[in-house]
């Protein structure tokens, strides 16, 4: 049995938002794990509250914030699959978001 069920959504489209609404997932990974000597990292703090506010609401709470950077890589992002499989010979599979079947987690596969 799977630990994990495969939504189909294509990223960043509003089934793939709704399937991410209260789960801790591989983007939050960082403030999920941020400390400050004794006490709490804003990141950690806020992202409790986030997950609070979407499991309260059922709406996700996610910034539309998009630097510079992250839209270069979405741009490239087409590229960048035909490139490795052209160098590598194995097709990429895309998945959209696996959600963990036991715990509030998930993650998408890029």
């Amino acid at each position: 049995m799977r630990a994990f069920t495969v939504i189909d959504a294509e990223q960043r489209s509003p089934e793939w938002y709704a399937a991410r609404v209260g789960r801790l997932t591989g983007s939050v990974a960082g403030d999920m794990l941020a400390k400050i000597g004794k006490g709490e990292a804003a990141g950690r703090r806020n992202l409790r509250l986030r997950l609070v506010l979407e499991r309260l609401t059922g709406r996700p709470q996610e910034s539309d914030y998009m630097s510079l950077a992250m839209q270069v890589g979405l741009d490239r992002e087409a590229s960048a699959y035909a490139s490795y499989e052209a160098l590598t010979g194995d097709v990429a599979q895309r998945t959209g978001f696996l959600s963990h079947t036991e715990h509030m987690a998930g993650c998408s596969l890029d």
